[in-house]
């Protein structure tokens, strides 16, 4: 359903990744919101996905595969 926006909020474990993540000058989150056409808000480790249902969820899978590379792994 084409106007409908959504807000999908997720909580990140580590300050680390969500800087990893959002990358220098938020240049790799921007790319995410170009690409998915979803906007991108962070206030600490909490990161606010808004947009359509179909792009925040397609965004929301990128980010959480760009967060499996930035996580240590476990010993």
């Amino acid at each position: 359903m084409e106007g409908t926006f959504i807000e999908q909020v997720l909580q990140i474990e580590r300050i680390e990744d969500v800087l990893t993540l959002f990358g220098n000058a938020d240049q790799n989150v921007k790319i995410i919101e170009e690409h998915f056409g979803v906007n991108i808000v962070c206030r600490g480790t909490e990161v606010k996905i808004t947009g359509e249902p179909e792009a925040v969820s397609k965004a929301q899978r990128t980010v959480d595969t760009c967060l499996l590379y930035t996580s240590p792994s476990p010993r």
